[in-house]
C-alpha cells in the first residue's frame, strides 16, 4: 500500500489505520461509505491525530489473505474463492458508482476467511486498478501450488487476462471453467502429449514450493509461461460485454482526467448522463436512475413513474423536473415529507438538487449524483 498503515487491537476488534496524506476522494463516496454497509467493503471511520486525518477500518479480528495462507500454497479452492470475490467487488463498485482505483488489491490487505473476502477502499487512493490486478496476478505465481495442474492453469490464465487490461467479469468467470484433464489434450497427437507431460514433470520437480529469491521466481514464471505456450493456451479473448472496467487500455488510467474538456463537450457529456439516487444506510433500495422528466416517485404502482414499495412513501410522494441542466424536486404533499441535506421541503415548492446532496424521502436516504 502506498500509504502509511498499521494495525492495532483492543478487546473488541482489530483495526487497520491508514494515513490520509491530505488526499481526499469524492464527497459522495465519503458519505456513502460512512453511512452504508456495502458488501465486500470494510467499513471505516475517520479520526484526527496530531492534526492529521486517519481512516480506521474495523477488521473484526479477520486475517489477511496472505496470513490465511500461512505456509500453505494457493490451491484451486483459494483461487476460486478469490476470483469470485474479485468478480463480486467489481460488480458492487459498478453498482454504487465507486472509483475502482481507490480499491486496495494486495494479498496482505484483503481480509476475511474461507470463501468470503473483503476489501479496503480508500477515497482518494488513486492507484490504477489494472496495475494492481497485474501485481496481484504476479504474486499468485509465487504462491500457487505447482503440484496442482488446475491451480497453475487458473493462476497463469488470470495473469494473462489481467495483463490484457480489457478483462471483463465474464472472462474472469470463464477461468474457473478451464480444466487440465485428458479432454484438454485429446486434440494433440501422441508425441505432443508425451512432450507436454515431460514439461509438466520438469515444472513439478524443479520448482520448489517455497518462497525463493527474485531470480528463482522469475525462472519459475518463465517455465510456467513456456509450458502454457507449449500446450497452446493463449488466453484468447471473446468480447461479450462492456462495463466500466472494459475500456481501459495500457496507455490509459482507469478514470481519465476531464479537466481540459472544453465547455461544449462538458455540456454534451452531462446530457448523456442520468440523474441517479444512490441508497444510503440500511436502505435496501437499488440505485434509481432517472432518465425521463417529469418523473413522479411514489407507492402507487401504475401511477408513479418511479415505484417504491415502502409503506412510509406516499402514493404520489414527489416529482422530479428538469429545467435546462438543473434537476428539481417538488414534494407532492407527502405524509412523511421530503428533505434535502436535513432541511424539510415545503410542499409544492421546487428545490434544485445538486450532485452530492442527501435526499430523504420519508425514512429513505439517497445521495444525488450524475452518472
Amino acid at each position: 500500500m502506498n500509504r502509511e498503515s498499521w494495525k492495532d487491537k483492543d478487546l473488541k476488534n482489530t483495526y487497520l489505520r491508514v494515513g490520509r496524506e491530505g488526499k481526499y476522494g469524492e464527497q459522495y463516496e465519503e458519505i456513502l461509505l460512512y453511512k452504508n454497509k456495502i458488501a465486500g467493503l470494510i467499513p471505516f471511520y475517520e479520526l484526527e491525530e496530531d492534526g492529521e486525518g486517519i481512516l480506521v477500518y474495523a477488521l473484526n479480528f479477520q486475517n489477511s489473505f496472505l496470513e490465511n495462507l500461512s505456509n500453505k500454497r494457493m490451491e484451486c479452492v483459494h483461487i476460486e474463492n478469490m476470483i469470485h470475490s474479485l468478480i463480486q467487488i467489481m460488480l458492487t463498485l459498478d453498482e454504487y458508482l465507486l472509483d475502482p482505483s481507490n480499491l486496495v488489491l494486495e494479498m496482505d490487505h484483503i481480509y476475511g476467511k474461507d470463501s468470503k473476502w473483503s476489501f479496503v477502499y480508500i477515497p482518494g487512493y488513486q492507484e490504477d486498478f489494472w496495475k494492481q490486478m497485474e501485481k496481484l496476478s504476479e504474486e499468485w505465481l509465487n504462491y500457487v501450488d505447482y503440484g496442482s495442474e488446475t491451480a497453475v492453469l487458473w493462476a497463469y490464465t488470470f495473469y494473462q487476462k489481467v495483463h490484457n487490461r480489457t478483462c471483463s467479469v465474464e472472462e474472469l468467470s470463464s477461468i474457473l471453467k478451464l480444466q487440465t484433464d485428458h479432454d484438454f489434450y485429446k486434440e494433440k497427437d501422441t508425441t505432443d502429449q508425451e512432450q507436454t507431460k515431460t514439461e509438466e514433470k520438469e515444472i513439478k520437480n524443479k520448482v520448489v514450493p517455497e518462497k525463493s529469491a527474485a531470480s528463482d521466481k522469475e525462472s519459475a514464471s518463465q517455465k510456467i509461461k513456456k509450458w502454457f505456450e507449449k500446450i497452446n493456451i493463449k488466453g484468447k479473448r471473446k468480447k461479450e460485454s462492456a462495463d466500466f472496467y472494459d475500456w481501459a487500455s495500457p496507455l490509459q488510467d482507469t478514470l481519465p482526467e476531464i479537466k481540459t474538456m472544453d465547455k461544449s463537450s462538458e455540456k454534451d457529456s452531462k446530457k448523456k448522463k442520468m440523474f441517479t439516487l444512490i441508497p444510503l444506510g440500511e436502505n435496501e433500495m437499488k440505485v434509481i436512475y432517472i432518465n425521463k422528466f417529469p418523473a413522479v416517485l411514489g407507492r402507487a404502482e401504475g401511477e408513479a413513474d418511479i415505484y417504491i414499495a415502502n409503506p412510509k412513501i406516499s402514493r404520489l410522494h414527489a416529482k422530479f423536473e428538469k429545467e435546462h441542466q438543473n434537476v428539481k424536486i417538488i414534494d407532492m404533499n407527502s405524509s412523511n415529507g421530503t428533505c434535502r441535506n436535513g432541511e424539510c421541503l415545503e410542499s409544492g415548492k421546487a428545490c434544485i438538487l445538486h450532485a452530492g446532496d442527501i435526499l430523504k424521502l420519508a425514512d429513505l436516504e439517497f445521495i444525488c449524483q450524475w452518472c
